[in-house]
């Protein structure tokens, strides 16, 4: 939102904003802190927003029957 100049306020108890998303790095590795997240979207737009702030692999999951 700030990008498109709305101010914003996030509050949140965590020292770090993202949620159950955060992410640390160890030894060079990135850990998922609170396991691994599918990001459930086919906005290709909030797609590429969100990848702004994280890399994230496409990953598409197909059932048959």
């Amino acid at each position: 939102m700030v990008v498109k100049g709305i101010s914003c306020i996030i509050i949140d108890k965590r020292n770090y904003v993202s949620g159950n998303v955060y992410t640390e790095k160890i030894n060079d590795i990135i850990v998922h802190k609170y396991g691994t997240h599918i990001f459930h979207i086919n906005i290709k737009k909030a797609w590429e927003y969100m990848n702004l702030f994280a890399h994230a692999i496409f990953y598409m999951e197909e059932y048959l029957g």
